[in-house]
């Protein structure tokens, strides 16, 4: 397999990535909302689509995809970071985003095999930084999380032997440049891909359900808080549906009328007293199918 080939696999790939995320983020009843993550697949696959036309030259817009593709592999990161349970700070997020762009536009001024060297070193520098988040302390499940840094890890540790085989070993990487290197780093970048996107939606999958199981044991907590005090409250309370049957009421409710809770429920509430000798204020809710009624005195 050639390097336009997994050139043009890598942007396909990335790009239809892209827009699976997209649609996840657009379905509301859909957990896997990850901020950066569908950005950082546009903009691979946009560096991977113009590199592809770019292969063997090296000019202004290579740069560009350079700059584009490095943005890309930043933003992966920054979503890694997010699925391990922490946010990027913007004052990071801007100050990497200008080295990136700063750092790309100076390979112009350089020889052809340190412009791809000092790529590659960056490019090595995000997958050990990615690498790194994973392996701190989550609460996502251990073994999906080391197999991914391990294997950023071995992408990083590729990059980073490649950049300093075209930095610091000028000649022999231009002899080894397009059998070596041309091959090594394709195949590392598509290996990374098609690890990288299994595991991470299965890490989104788990920590959207982690906070679904969060909010729900909030609202039963919210909900034995409620119940706690409205059963505990020295007035008499009782609530009823939309045909005024009673569908709660608490203890103090029950004894005031001389019933147990058992008793009332069900019932219409007017079958409990004479409609000359009750004082009642009734608080309809919002809805309008269900209303509460407190109890002033009864006579």
């Amino acid at each position: 397999m050639d390097l336009r080939t997994v050139m043009l696999m890598l942007a396909m790939g990335s790009f239809l990535y892209g827009l699976l995320l997209a649609v996840f983020k657009l379905n509301k009843n859909n957990p896997q909302k990850v901020p950066f993550w569908g950005t950082a697949k546009i903009l691979q696959g946009t560096g991977s689509l113009i590199l592809y036309f770019r292969t063997h030259t090296f000019d202004g817009l290579t740069s560009l995809a350079f700059i584009i593709l490095l943005l890309g592999c930043a933003y992966e990161a920054w979503a890694v970071r997010y699925l391990s349970g922490k946010l990027v700070r913007r004052w990071l997020h801007i100050l990497t985003s200008a080295g990136v762009i700063l750092a790309c536009s100076l390979t112009i001024f350089l020889s052809i095999p340190r412009q791809t060297g000092l790529v590659f070193l960056i490019q090595s520098c995000f997958y050990f930084l990615t690498s790194l988040f994973l392996f701190r302390k989550s609460e996502m499940r251990f073994s999906l999380k080391s197999l991914l840094a391990v294997c950023y890890c071995i992408a990083g540790s590729v990059f980073l032997f490649c950049a300093i085989i075209c930095l610091g070993f000028t000649e022999f990487s231009l002899g080894m440049h397009l059998s070596f290197v041309y091959t090594v780093i394709p195949g590392t970048s598509f290996f990374i891909f098609l690890v990288s996107g299994f595991i991470l939606l299965m890490l989104a999958k788990e920590k959207s359900d982690m906070q679904v199981l969060e909010i729900q044991k909030s609202l039963e907590k919210s909900e034995s808080m409620f119940q706690k005090i409205v059963e505990t409250a020295i007035e008499g309370i009782v609530i009823f549906d939309g045909d005024y049957k009673i569908t709660f009421a608490n203890e103090n409710m029950a004894s005031m009328l001389g019933y147990t809770v058992d008793e009332m429920l069900g019932r219409s509430y007017a079958s409990f007293f004479p409609e000359n000798q009750l004082m009642f204020t009734i608080i309809r809710r919002p809805s309008g199918n269900k209303a509460k009624i407190r109890f002033m005195n009864a006579i």
